[in-house]
């Protein structure tokens, strides 16, 4: 019965902003979220994003026309080295890199410990940690 109750009642997904960190949650699997659910999660996730940069920022970020605009790539590569120091990663050896991703986006890409939580988000770029 509880288990029913908690489908029921359960959001699909949580977002928490932790100052320039967003760490998204997905409680199930993206086929059993609500219509409701798919719906909300990328408005929320976008107004999440722009939470943790400028409005300026955000409003460039949301204007670059390709992943190979100086200005963006320049961005992310200071958000890089920010993600290293706050974060203890080492650049060194290719370790810490940055992808593009679809929707014309560059991603920053890491070798991650498997004993910290990293955010999803960092200063609105995403993340995607790896584990070897």
């Amino acid at each position: 019965m509880i288990g029913l109750l908690r489908k029921l009642f359960c959001r699909s997904y949580s977002i928490s902003i932790k100052g320039p960190a967003i760490y998204v949650v997905w409680h199930r699997p993206l086929e059993q979220w609500s219509s409701r659910d798919h719906a909300k999660y990328l408005p929320q996730l976008r107004e999440a994003m722009s939470k943790t940069v400028t409005a300026d920022i955000w409003k460039l970020l949301q204007e670059h026309e390709s992943h190979e605009d100086e200005w963006y790539k320049a961005y992310v590569d200071g958000i890089k080295e920010q993600l290293c120091k706050d974060f203890n990663l080492d650049m060194i050896g290719n370790k810490v890199i940055t992808g593009y991703y679809h929707g014309d986006m560059l991603v920053i890409g890491f070798k991650a410990n498997k004993d910290i939580t990293y955010p999803n988000y960092y200063r609105a770029i995403q993340l995607k940690p790896y584990f070897n």
